[in-house]
């Protein structure tokens, strides 16, 4: 922008922002009004103080307009106060009365700020407000265009009893190279921690995405070898699990058998080719890189460069028919995609088994053509989410990686950890074909599980012991927000409310809440009208644990206690959080009362206001 445009007289900036780098200024034309000061007096400012012809500020903003007949003219409304209903209500009200757009709003929270008056008279902004020695503009911010939303989730490692101490993060699906790179998915996860006795224990687990709770799986689990460290553990239970039950339970590994292992630096890989090792297989693999080769050579030392090819292209199928005489390999570890995945089927021996663990071709419904099928080949879709598989396939797995920890094929793999880094950050780092090894999260530094949540890292999450509270709204409101709180792991659920459950379809959703969740619902009178009751209210409340979050809806004007203004039950909740559970969440659906929150955010405590706009 030209610097000498806000030279002109004529011209004034009324705000200025980056966006992507690039400096944005919204100009308009300057003016120089006769200004008219109406000065609000009192310790309140409510849309009910218009109604009454008693208080003085209304009776001389009124008359003000009225004598409001130049078009230079302006009667600005000054105020140090946060209007109970909010900026955009009370503005709105205001507006709606006759003659009123000559009228604007100054509110001034600095007390010993020094406004430059001229300056904000020449703007001539509906509303201006001062606070922290700026100038400010008040807007109501769509919830998905806030990228400042963050959930304060307490990062517990506790999990059964089990206290853990690193994670192995793993990909959903382990196709390199696919046609369309995709979002990363967390899959199943190696956990490493001690028990209560003190003993190691490492194994497998799954993510609750609903509750961010890690749920150790009842049998994937092992005591953790003497010469082990925690840190050794967790790069063992997934990688080892995956090849096991790939190669010996779905591919039947026999001694003897010729195996092409596709991605051999990564965890998977390096396991199945230890686990080949110990069968006394032909072995060969397929690398991207040349580091990725030396390392592979360096581990597994029998292992030569003309057992190692490239998975970047087609030319590993040549390279392995050559090696093999043209015959191929019995067993094909594969997840390789697209034209690879063609070459890779090329490469099965005769009455081979292909095991195709990568998912992106199976879910983009890709063909492989009948024709390889004329050679009695199988091909097995193999899914590696371990912690889902029966419980006969899991004891089998388990066996399995006990015998190989006693003669040393299971051996830690060479991984990354982590200490407090972004979980999609590290997917894409380990989704690349280049990688070696695997990526630990160490939860020592307090990491929150629910970043594990990669698609919504900062979803609201209930504590277990904690309660939480419902006043107000119509049935299907308060059911609405019920589900949602139990469906991320709240247990303890107070409501108060006029309207009770009667239809079927209510009382079945909350019974099968109950039943399904093991969750306590109860129902308690709606008696925040007063201060007296919002207190009891609250106290019976924190009885049942201690109150994380406070839910206010809009009262449906039914009885007389309903008839108390919403904004009053609002200030008597919030006055009594203050004191019963100060580190609450105040989470306010009443639109009117806008202003309340204003005010309990600006005091400091946690205070979300949801609005719905037409």
């Amino acid at each position: 922008m030209d610097k000498n445009i806000l030279s002109h007289p004529d011209v004034i900036e009324v705000a200025n922002f980056t966006h992507q780098g690039q400096q944005y200024s919204i100009l308009r034309k300057a003016i120089e009004p006769e200004v008219i000061i109406v000065n609000v007096k009192g310790d309140v400012l409510s849309l009910n103080d218009l109604k009454r012809s008693s208080v003085p500020w209304v009776t001389e903003l009124f008359k003000a307009v009225e004598n409001v007949s130049s078009p230079n003219k302006r009667v600005f409304l000054s105020t140090s106060l946060i209007p109970l209903e909010g900026f955009n209500n009370f503005l709105q009200e205001l507006k709606s009365h006759n003659n009123m757009d000559k009228v604007r709003v100054l509110v001034n929270l600095d007390k010993n700020a020094n406004v430059d008056l001229k300056a904000l008279y020449s703007k001539d902004l509906i509303l201006s407000i001062v606070k922290d020695g700026a100038m400010n503009a008040y807007l109501s911010i769509p919830v998905t265009f806030k990228e400042n939303i963050f959930n304060d989730s307490t990062a517990n490692n506790v999990v059964n009893n089990k206290t853990i101490s690193y994670l192995g993060l793993n990909l959903r699906d382990e196709t390199i190279n696919p046609g369309t790179e995709k979002p990363q998915e967390l899959g199943n996860i190696d956990y490493s921690g001690t028990l209560n006795n003190g003993s190691g224990i490492m194994g497998l687990a799954t993510l609750d995405k609903d509750t961010c709770t890690l749920v150790p799986d009842p049998i994937l689990n092992w005591p953790i070898p003497q010469n082990w460290s925690l840190e050794d553990a967790a790069t063992v239970p997934y990688a080892f699990s995956a090849a096991f039950h790939a190669l010996c339970i779905k591919g039947e590994l026999k001694s003897g058998n010729t195996v092409l292992i596709h991605a051999a630096c990564s965890p998977i890989g390096m396991a199945a080719i230890a686990i080949a090792h110990q069968y006394a297989c032909t072995i060969y693999a397929t690398v991207s890189t040349d580091q990725q080769r030396e390392y592979i050579k360096k581990k597994f030392r029998t292992l030569s460069d003309r057992q190692l090819f490239s998975s970047d292209n087609q030319t590993f199928e040549p390279h392995l028919l050559m090696a093999t005489g043209g015959r191929g390999a019995d067993i094909i570890l594969n997840c390789v995609s697209g034209s690879l995945l063609q070459a890779s089927l090329a490469c099965i021996a005769d009455f081979g088994k292909f095991l195709q663990i990568g998912k992106y071709d199976l879910e983009e419904n890709n063909s492989i053509g009948m024709f390889p099928f004329l050679r009695n080949v199988s091909f097995y879709a193999v899914d590696l989410n371990i912690a889902a598989q029966e419980d006969e396939v899991k004891e089998n797995i388990k066996k399995l990686i006990e015998g190989a920890i006693e003669n040393r094929v299971v051996t830690p793999i060479w991984r990354i950890v982590y200490n407090n880094q972004d979980v999609g950050t590290i997917l894409n780092n380990i989704k690349k074909a280049s990688n070696i090894g695997k990526a630990l999260l160490n939860l020592e530094n307090n990491v929150p599980l629910s970043k594990l949540n990669v698609k919504r890292p900062n979803q609201f999450i209930c504590h277990t012991k904690s309660s939480y509270w419902i006043y107000g709204g119509t049935i299907e409101q308060w059911a609405d927000i019920t589900e949602w709180l139990v469906l991320r792991g709240a247990k303890k659920v107070v409501v108060s409310a006029d309207c009770k459950a009667q239809s079927n379809c209510i009382n079945r959703r909350l019974s099968l809440l109950q039943t399904y969740f093991n969750c306590d619902i109860i129902f308690a009178p709606n008696k925040a009208h007063t201060k007296e009751g919002a207190g009891e209210l609250l106290s019976e409340v924190r009885f049942l644990g201690p109150i994380h979050a406070v839910f206010v809806l809009p009262q449906i004007k039914t009885s007389s206690v309903s008839k108390v203004s919403d904004i009053k039950t609002v200030q008597y909740i919030d006055n009594a959080l203050r004191l019963t559970a100060p580190k609450a969440l105040f989470v306010n659906f009443i639109n009117t009362a806008s202003g309340v929150c204003q005010l309990r955010s600006d005091s400091g405590y946690l205070t979300y206001n949801i609005q719905w706009l037409n």
